[in-house]
């Protein structure tokens, strides 16, 4: 199939240039929920273009949910962790879309905000950068401690006093990921990778800490990129796509509510059935209380021969 595609590369270039999109309706009325998607296509690589490879997916010029445009609705979520409250970015997309390199261009420019005064007020900042691997187990692995240890639900957080000290602590995070090679990309991330900011007021008399979540998920997959995997990594794969299969229920449900308040006790909200919504249960549990506020970052590769591994993964963000 590849092979087909790639010698029809010139074909398709030239229908995308006839191509003229339908316009657009009206802009929808602004939604009562705390839920945002947006999209990011990466710019596509020297090997996809030395190989024949060509866009396909292209952003609409007006679009205001796609990255860059979107800005303005990302930019809110760290002044609103800052009053005490708990703000949540989810990167998702398939294996080689750009999601860690998107999630850690974030950290920097968080970093960068976090102590260059544009923020008022005097707060404590405290940082967790953690992994949970997609297994049974659901182990979580300590990044500041050694490569092989490994506690159940418990992580050690770190006071950091400059944006200096927390680029450093980030990077050194880093190094431990757990990566695999797959059918499409060498350095896969096969686990949750999950930094937790909290950030603490310092006035007197003020209980609640602010919460910052950015959340790295594992790359989804697609039967024909595991066509060659193992018996090993065709389960893990199957055990990722569960995962964010409950993590997409759970965030459907808290919009459900989020839309009509008084149906609560009507909705069922499945967060038990994944380590990951355990964990972030602030998320998906509509008792915790707490004001949250969500962003979907649907990460996309824009080469036409992953036209339906991006479909797959706007379809999944539509539904929220």
């Amino acid at each position: 199939m590849e092979e087909f595609l790639l010698s029809h590369a010139v074909r398709h270039q030239a229908l995308v240039r006839k191509f003229v999109p339908h316009k657009q309706g009206a802009d929808k009325k602004e939604s009562s929920t705390n839920i945002v998607v947006a999209t990011r296509i990466r710019p596509m690589l020297e090997n996809e273009i030395s190989s024949g490879q060509v866009i396909a997916t292209f952003p609409r010029r007006t679009a205001n949910g796609v990255m860059g445009s979107a800005v303005a609705e990302l930019q809110p979520l760290l002044p609103f962790a800052w009053e005490g409250n708990v703000a949540t970015l989810f990167a998702h997309g398939q294996t080689g879309s750009g999601k860690t390199f998107t999630i850690n261009g974030l950290k920097r420019h968080i970093a960068q905000s976090l102590f260059d005064g544009t923020l008022s007020g005097k707060r404590g900042l405290h940082i967790t950068i953690f992994e949970l691997i997609c297994s049974t187990t659901a182990l979580l692995s300590l990044y500041w401690k050694t490569r092989s240890a490994t506690l159940k639900f418990l992580a050690q957080e770190r006071s950091v006093g400059s944006t200096t000290e927390l680029l450093q602590l980030i990077e050194y995070a880093s190094t431990f990921r757990q990566n695999v090679s797959t059918e499409k990309n060498d350095v896969s991330s096969r686990t949750y990778e999950i930094c937790r900011m909290r950030i603490e007021n310092l006035a007197a008399g003020v209980i609640n800490d602010g919460i910052l979540y950015l959340v790295d998920l594992a790359g989804s997959e697609v039967a024909r990129d595991m066509a060659q995997h193992t018996t090993d990594r065709v389960k893990e794969t199957h055990e990722i796509n569960m995962s964010l299969s409950v993590l997409n229920d759970c965030i459907r449900g808290l919009a459900d509510i989020s839309a009509a308040p008084g149906e609560t006790s009507k909705r069922y909200i499945p967060f038990r059935r994944s380590m990951l919504t355990k964990l972030l249960k602030h998320l998906s549990d509509p008792v915790d209380g707490r004001d949250c506020r969500t962003v979907m970052l649907a990460c996309v590769n824009p080469s036409f021969l992953d036209t339906g591994a991006t479909k797959n993964t706007l379809r999944y963000v539509e539904l929220l």
